[in-house]
């Protein structure tokens, strides 16, 4: 992991220190991120939904997947959540296998799930393991 600038995805501030909305890439590990204010309580691998003004919560069941939190945040923290790149253990769905696209589209526990062969959005990204015990390996496309 690197910083620059004083960016570092791992930190989570209590007051504001970048403008809302803003991405930063790692350029070490191509993931990128976005600031975000957290809109209620925040743990790692939550797959989050993104609401007007940036503020980041947890899917806790149907509902569009903007990105995961690599920290924990308590409601009105700032944190950098990934909308890029790979992200290890994601929460997937019973089934999901190396190589299927993932959704936009959370199913009602908020995890990822296999795009619809015509899912009108387009994928979110690709599961790069088998799903086991809920977790799998994942990357992010870019938004």
């Amino acid at each position: 992991m690197s910083s620059f600038l004083g960016v570092d995805p791992t930190v989570v501030d209590t007051t504001q220190k970048w403008t809302l909305g803003q991405r930063w890439t790692d350029e070490l590990t191509g993931k990128t991120y976005m600031y975000v204010k957290a809109g209620g309580a925040i743990v790692p691998a939550n797959n989050c939904k993104l609401t007007v003004g940036f503020v980041a919560t947890a899917l806790a069941g149907v509902g569009n997947i903007f990105g995961i939190s690599g920290v924990t945040a308590a409601v009105n923290n700032f944190f950098w959540l990934q909308i890029g790149g790979e992200f290890a253990n994601a929460n997937l769905a019973t089934g999901v296998l190396a190589a299927d696209l993932i959704a936009w589209l959370a199913d009602a526990n908020g995890d990822f799930i296999k795009v619809a062969a015509a899912a009108a959005d387009g994928p979110r990204g690709q599961a790069l393991e088998n799903e086991a015990a809920g977790v799998g390996d994942v990357i992010l496309f870019l938004v």
